[in-house]
C-alpha cells in the first residue's frame, strides 16, 4: 500500500497543486478583466460629467481661473511607470492640506492626449512628440484641464491639489506656465526593475521596448528639470529605505507643516507591488530583479547603461 501511495500519490498531490496554482491564476485574471472593465466604465462617466459641467459652467470658471492659479499650489507627481510614483503621491496625500484624484490625472482630463487614446501600452515614449507640451505650447485649454481635475478633488477646499500621470513628465514645462505655483516631484528607480515590471504587467511588451522606455522618459524629464522653478528628484531606493526622512524632506520643498502629516508608516500601503494587496512599506528590487534571467539582462543592461550611469545607479561589467 504505501509503495502504492509513493508511486500514485506524490504525483496526483503535484498535479492538484499545480492546477490549484492556475486556477488562481486564471482567477486573478479575471479580476483584473473585471476591474478593468469597471474602470473605464467609472472613467467614461467622469469624463462625460467633466463635459457637461464645463458646458453648464465653463465661462464662469474660465474668468476665475486667473485667481485660482494664484491661490491654489498644484503638486504634479512624475516619473516612469513602476517607479514608485503611486506610493510618493498615497505618502503625499496623507497631509491634511493635500487634496487628490480619484485615478491618474491624464485618465480625467478631456482635452490632453493619452498613450491608451492610441492604442499604446505602458511603452509609450518611442511617440513622446505625441504627448509632450513645453512652455511654447497653447495655454488656453488650461482652465477646462483645471476643471476637469478640480471637479474630482476629494477635498476642493484644500489649499494644495496634487495630480499623478506618469505622461505628464514631458509636460512639466507647460503645466508649470498653466499653474504658476507648481511644484514638481519626479521619483526614478533602478531601470532593470522597470523594465521587468512593464514588460510583466503588459504581455506582449518586449523587455528591450520597456528599457528604451525607461531610458528615454527620464532623458525627456531630466532634460526639462533645469527650466522649472520648483523640482525635485527622489529616488524609490531611498524612500523605502527611509521614508518618514524623504517625506520630512519633501513636506520641506513643499512648503507643508509635517505637523499636519497623519500617515502611519507602519501601515499596509495600497500601492502597486508584486503581491497585488496592501503591504507595508518595503524594497521590492531584490524580487523584480530575481525574476530576470542572465539572457535578459544582456539584452537590456547596454540600453539601460547610460542612464542608470546618469542617475548613480550601478550597472553589469557587460553594459559597461
Amino acid at each position: 500500500m504505501r509503495g502504492i501511495l509513493r508511486r500514485f500519490g506524490r504525483p496526483l498531490a503535484r498535479r492538484a497543486r499545480s492546477l490549484r496554482k492556475r486556477v488562481v491564476r486564471a482567477g486573478r485574471r479575471l479580476d483584473q478583466r473585471t476591474r478593468r472593465a469597471w474602470r473605464r466604465r467609472f472613467i467614461l462617466r467622469w469624463r462625460l460629467g467633466n463635459r457637461l459641467s464645463w458646458h453648464l459652467h465653463g465661462p464662469g470658471f474660465r474668468r476665475g481661473f486667473a485667481e485660482r492659479a494664484r491661490t491654489r499650489r498644484w503638486v504634479f507627481v512624475v516619473g516612469c511607470s513602476n517607479s514608485g510614483t503611486t506610493l510618493l503621491a498615497r505618502l503625499l496625500m496623507a497631509h491634511r492640506d493635500v487634496a487628490g484624484l480619484p485615478r491618474e490625472g491624464q485618465e480625467l482630463a478631456t482635452v490632453l492626449p493619452r498613450p491608451s487614446d492610441r492604442g499604446l501600452g505602458r511603452a509609450w515614449s518611442e511617440h513622446a512628440d505625441a504627448f509632450a507640451l513645453d512652455e511654447h505650447d497653447d495655454v488656453s485649454i488650461g482652465p477646462r484641464l483645471a476643471h476637469d481635475w478640480e471637479r474630482r478633488l476629494d477635498d476642493p477646499g484644500l489649499p494644495v491639489a496634487l495630480e499623478k500621470s506618469p505622461v505628464n513628465s514631458l509636460r512639466m514645462r507647460w503645466l508649470g506656465r498653466v499653474f504658476p505655483r507648481a511644484r514638481f516631484v519626479a521619483i526614478v528607480r533602478d531601470g532593470r526593475v522597470v523594465t521587468e515590471g512593464i514588460s510583466r504587467r503588459r504581455a506582449g511588451i518586449p523587455l528591450e521596448q520597456s528599457a528604451r522606455h525607461w531610458a528615454r522618459l527620464n532623458e525627456l524629464l531630466l532634460a526639462d528639470a533645469p527650466h522649472l522653478r520648483h523640482f525635485e528628484l527622489v529616488r524609490y531606493e531611498d524612500l523605502v529605505a527611509d521614508p518618514e526622512g524623504v517625506l520630512r524632506h519633501l513636506l520641506r520643498f513643499l512648503d507643508l507643516d509635517p505637523v499636519r502629516h497623519d500617515f502611519d508608516f507602519a501601515a499596509p500601503v495600497a500601492a502597486r507591488n508584486l503581491d497585488g494587496e496592501p503591504t507595508p512599506i518595503q524594497d521590492y528590487n531584490a524580487r523584480g530583479l530575481a525574476r530576470l534571467d542572465r539572457e535578459a539582462l544582456a539584452a537590456i543592461d547596454p540600453i539601460l547603461a547610460p542612464m542608470m550611469k546618469r542617475l548613480g545607479y550601478p550597472t553589469s561589467p557587460a553594459a559597461g
